[in-house]
C-alpha cells in the first residue's frame, strides 16, 4: 500500500485493527499509511467508527479527487 502512487492510494479506504491502537488515532493511522486504526476492544463499535472515519475521508479527499479527474 505504501508504495502505491498517491492517485491509486486515495481510492482505497484501509482500516487496521489491533490491540495496541487507540481507536481513531489519526496520527497513528497516518504514520501507518491507513485511513483509520481501531482497537480490537472496540470491535463492537466498528460500524460507527468506520462511518465517522469514512465521512472524514470523503471530505478530506473530495477536492483532491475533483482536481485529479480534471487532469486525467
Amino acid at each position: 500500500i505504501v508504495n502505491l502512487p498517491m492517485y491509486q492510494r486515495r481510492n482505497i479506504f484501509l482500516t487496521l485493527i489491533g490491540e495496541s491502537f487507540k481507536t481513531l488515532d489519526r496520527l497513528k493511522a497516518f504514520s501507518l499509511s491507513v485511513n483509520v486504526v481501531i482497537n480490537s476492544k472496540d470491535i463492537d463499535k466498528i460500524g460507527r467508527v468506520i462511518q465517522v472515519a469514512y465521512s472524514e475521508y470523503i471530505r478530506q479527499y473530495r477536492i483532491f479527487k475533483e482536481l485529479l479527474a480534471k487532469t486525467l
